[in-house]
């Protein structure tokens, strides 16, 4: 957690590995060292602009972090961004312990993103696993959250999930989904056969979980490596179709590591 800008060098070799030119992200999270009360979904990505490496996106998770001093690792993650370490989001676990069916998985609300971003000009990637997520999508958009990952498992269908998705683009957020390690890579074809719309796409990442969301101290899931080449295959074959536009130039392709 203390080292962000040690990791981005170790990661730059894995870029062959984890890039390819899609029209989506497609991440990865693995466990960190570190073994929190909660657990963190922390985000080591390698990035690229449309066909090209650009270099390795770092997302601590904030839920590592000393709750009594959150304002202290903003700054740490500044500095490591500063230092050119890579790339540097702040991930925020907006976790309402329902969701999560657990009195342990009640983290952080739209309050707390307003608060942190009044200390940080870094990008806010807000992950979202709660019981009704349209109603916080207004209020994470106020709070200047820039981008919000929708936990797939949190919604009956994939019109469900597209419904919040679109709500959050009206409002200038971007989109991600997650997809937890023990459901299979088949549930993400419906979202993304209908996830373009009149400006592109509206899930512009998706984050191929290595861990399950809201357990601590978890070994990564070396199936992992095979889903995200899933994923990846998926994503070239949905782009493939004449019908659907081309995905913006601002989306990046990543894997991610946490």
């Amino acid at each position: 957690y203390h080292k962000y800008e040690q990791l981005a060098p170790a990661l730059r070799p894995l870029e062959p590995f984890f890039y390819s030119s899609l029209p989506l992200t497609t991440t990865s999270a693995i466990p960190a060292t570190s073994t929190p009360t909660l657990p963190p979904s922390s985000s080591v990505a390698v990035a690229s602009s449309s066909s090209v490496c650009a270099s390795v996106i770092i997302a601590p998770s904030l839920l590592a972090c000393d709750w009594s001093d959150i304002q202290s690792a903003v700054a740490e993650c500044e500095a490591a961004a500063a230092a050119g370490g890579g790339d540097v989001w702040l991930h925020i676990d907006m976790f309402d312990g329902v969701a999560i069916d657990s009195p342990h998985a009640l983290t952080f609300g739209p309050q707390m993103v307003a608060a942190i971003r009044k200390k940080t000009k870094l990008a806010l990637d807000v992950h979202l696993v709660v019981d009704r997520p349209l109603r916080y999508v207004e209020a994470l958009a106020a709070a200047g959250a820039d981008r919000v990952q929708l936990q797939l498992e949190s919604f009956q269908d994939a019109e469900q999930l597209l419904h919040v998705a679109a709500a959050l683009r009206a409002v200038n957020v971007s989109v991600g989904v997650c997809i937890a390690p023990g459901t299979d890579v088949s549930a993400l074809k419906d979202i993304l056969s209908k996830c373009a719309d009149d400006g592109g796409w509206m899930v512009s990442l998706i984050n191929v979980l290595g861990v399950n969301t809201g357990f601590g101290g978890q070994k990564f899931q070396q199936q992992t490596l095979d889903k995200i080449r899933q994923v990846r295959l998926l994503i070239s074959q949905i782009r493939a179709s004449p019908t659907l536009p081309d995905e913006p130039q601002t989306h990046s392709n990543e894997g991610t590591a946490g």
